[in-house]
């Protein structure tokens, strides 16, 4: 399972995602939306590769990736 909330992240102090916050059974899943709504930066957070805004998200347990994909 994936559970995040109050997942927040900006740059330049220009918003990009406010509050987020949601619930995943485990298994696999599809993010979709259009062009810069978010996305990739909920991905980054989720895996680690970025950090969210100063304040912590209240609830987040982070996404695993394996090393590699496999087809």
């Amino acid at each position: 399972m994936l559970k995040c909330e109050g997942l927040r992240k900006s740059y330049s102090g220009r918003p990009v995602l406010q509050e987020i916050g949601f619930e995943l059974p485990a298994g696999a899943w599809a993010l979709q939306g259009p062009n810069g709504c978010g996305k990739s930066t909920l991905l980054r957070l989720l895996a680690g590769a970025e950090e969210p805004d100063a304040e912590p998200p209240r609830v987040c347990r982070r996404l695993q990736l394996p090393n590699r994909m496999e087809p």
